[in-house]
């Protein structure tokens, strides 16, 4: 859904390095791309130990952290501090 997002909104991620999580073989194939584009651009890291845990219950922190990286990480290289003014939806 995430990686979704950043190409709904025309924000391009180029040569995504292969995740290396210990627990790769639990992350659905239809997920990997994804997990690894969101992995790459530090969107979303794991639970610590090297893990990812995509079989684990997704708390409402982890969810608010995961969007305000998300959001930092369309801002990054812009030159804008406002997410809205960056997309010119302001």
């Amino acid at each position: 859904m995430l990686s979704n997002l950043i190409s709904a909104l025309d924000c391009e991620v180029y040569n995504v390095a292969p995740i290396t999580f210990s627990d790769n073989d639990a992350i659905s194939p239809w997920a990997y791309e994804a997990v690894a584009t969101m992995s790459d651009i530090g969107v979303m890291n794991g639970v610590g130990n090297n893990m990812f845990a995509p079989k684990d219950s997704y708390t409402r922190e982890q969810c608010i952290a995961t969007i305000i990286r998300l959001f930092a990480a369309m801002l990054e290289g812009t030159g804008h501090t406002d997410l809205l003014e960056a997309l010119g939806l302001n």
